[in-house]
């Protein structure tokens, strides 16, 4: 959209508005800056990912709505990086608020074809392996999605679904393995790991640091980078199709995604709440995206948090 004919001002207000990872709620920051000048185009969109700008209460000659635009001011070079720099700062607060969610946990309350959350993933090439891990609780006995990653061409990319009470099914590329486990007694909190090597198709699924037998699936696969990652459901289709009867009810925790397959010894400190480096999901430095009835708050899982581990001392220990 063109902004010629706008009527000079000499206040404008750029509404500098960006959803907030980590929140129910949205962080509107508010900036009175003064200029007689205003750029012709229109910014189509922001390079900082969800921020949006809006740039309200200019005065069209010909239209009634408000428009958008990019501020000028009209002198100092010094206004001019000054400006900029605090309008950078201000959308950066919004959209990479990254939150560590130590001793936290996001609670899903009742059965839902909407709610979920959203994290965002950064990875900028194929996924031929990585593992997965999370901690949860809950008292459903019918199935559920916990940890659902779908793409464009493949709903079920990346699934954990615990399919029966005994039972988990993984999922990647639209193929499936199940797990069997023991049934419990009485319901309690369970640390889940599960990784996937596409050179060889095995995929490793621990339950509270205990390995089973690992089984085979799509060997040669590569999962595509262009995801859509959510917890507490199964996504149908690429960031929705949900069913309620699917849905997650619950409490989840210490969600971690890394590029690479841990060691049984990662795995092991990771059931122990050590943070492990490099990951591309991190529970302690989140991005996330609450949908709906989701609500975070404190949490103690079974596990006490633990250090940051570094593997390369570990291996030059060793």
């Amino acid at each position: 959209m063109t902004l010629r004919g706008l009527e000079r001002t000499s206040q404008m207000q750029i509404l500098c508005r960006g959803k907030v990872p980590g929140s129910n709620f949205r962080r509107i920051l508010l900036f009175v800056l003064r200029s007689r000048e205003i750029s012709e185009e229109c910014p189509r969109g922001s390079p900082f990912g969800e921020v949006t700008w809006f740039c309200t209460q200019y005065r069209p000659k010909r239209a009634s709505q408000s428009s958008c635009g990019q501020l000028v001011p009209p002198s100092s070079t010094k206004m001019v990086l000054l400006l900029s720099f605090l309008l950078i700062l201000a959308c950066l607060s919004g959209s990479f608020g990254h939150e560590d969610l130590r001793n936290k946990v996001f609670a899903f309350p009742a059965p839902s074809a909407t709610s979920a959350v959203v994290l965002p993933i950064s990875n900028q090439q194929p996924l031929t392996k990585l593992t997965v891990c999370l901690s949860y609780y809950t008292l459903l006995t019918r199935p559920y999605g916990l940890f659902s990653y779908a793409t464009r061409s493949v709903d079920n990319d990346f699934l954990i679904y615990k399919s029966q009470p005994n039972e988990y099914a993984i999922h990647v590329g639209g193929g499936v393995v199940n797990f069997k486990v023991a049934q419990k007694e009485k319901p309690s909190w369970e640390h889940i790991c599960v990784s996937w090597d596409s050179s060889n198709g095995l995929v490793q699924f621990w339950l509270n640091g205990v390995p089973l037998p690992r089984q085979g699936l799509k060997k040669g696969y590569s999962i595509n980078p262009e995801g859509s990652v959510l917890l507490g459901q199964d996504q149908d289709n690429f960031g929705g199709g949900f069913d309620i009867n699917q849905s997650f009810v619950g409490e989840i925790s210490d969600v971690n995604l890394w590029p690479r397959m841990l060691s049984p010894v990662e795995v092991g400190l990771s059931d122990k709440n050590f943070m492990l480096p490099s990951p591309l999901i991190n529970w302690r430095s989140l991005s996330y995206t609450i949908k709906n009835e989701v609500g975070k708050g404190d949490g103690v899982t079974r596990r006490p948090r633990l250090g940051l581990y570094d593997s390369r001392k570990c291996e030059e220990g060793s």
